[in-house]
């Protein structure tokens, strides 16, 4: 839905510029998604976000079972890497 409306763009496959990131000027897409917030009006921002976590969480698994073992294992080591990373 936040690809939908310009806030995140999504790329499949690997690399630098897979996976989904926050758009940089994303035109009118904040006012788009302020109004769908608005319309949405009974859902927390905590679910919308808890949302996108399940979705996000769904999307990795199916693309794991799907991926070839050195796939898998340079990702353990992204999470590994990112788990160790103190907070700012």
């Amino acid at each position: 839905m936040l690809e939908t409306i310009g806030v995140l763009v999504a790329q499949p496959g690997r690399g630098p510029d897979s996976g989904a990131r926050i758009v940089r000027n994303p035109d009118d897409a904040l006012g788009r998604l302020l109004r769908l917030h608005f319309a949405l009006g009974s859902y927390s921002l905590h679910d919308m976000l808890e949302v996108r976590v399940v979705l996000e969480r769904s999307s990795f698994e199916a693309a794991a079972r799907h991926a070839p073992a050195e796939d898998l294992d340079a990702a353990e080591q992204l999470v590994l890497r990112m788990g160790s990373r103190t907070p700012a």
